[in-house]
């Protein structure tokens, strides 16, 4: 890895951002008021391409993420490095065969989520790169990748 590259240093906007206007709701923040649920283009924009930036060193494939709320930071990671994006789509069964499927706890909404990606976009050997909205979601989708 690059001598210069901290994928864990704060991102600046981004601490302001929850700082002045994040709130916690039990064990989760809540930032979904600029980050996912309501979606402010110019923000989003920018911090994908931070993301892009830092995640350009392993020259990924695909980037994943999991439906709906991660589409919107992933694509944009994806348009910057030029590579497609993939989302895992949950609750369905309409997922084009054969494809990976796997249950997994949800730390979001508690239970299980379900969640499953055609294996005709992810392939054995491919360097795919997590985006997402939320820590809980990467380790979901860490969870369903690695079963």
């Amino acid at each position: 890895m690059s001598p210069h590259l901290d994928l864990t240093a704060p991102y600046a906007p981004l601490v302001r951002r929850i700082e002045t206007e994040g709130s916690v709701d039990g064990q989760m923040l809540v930032i979904d008021h600029f980050l996912n649920h309501r979606i402010e283009p110019g923000f989003i924009f920018e911090l994908a391409h931070e993301l892009a930036r830092r995640l350009s060193f392993f020259q990924p494939n695909v980037i994943l993420t999991a439906e709906a709320s991660g589409i919107a930071p992933a694509l944009i990671v994806a348009q910057t490095l030029n590579v497609p994006m993939v989302y895992a789509k949950k609750y369905s069964a309409q997922v084009e065969a054969p494809s990976i499927s796997r249950v997994i706890p949800s730390s979001i909404k508690g239970g299980e989520t379900r969640l499953a990606i055609s294996t005709r976009y992810i392939k054995p050997g491919q360097r795919v790169v997590i985006v997402d909205d939320s820590l809980v979601m990467r380790n979901l989708l860490s969870r369903h990748l690695s079963a």
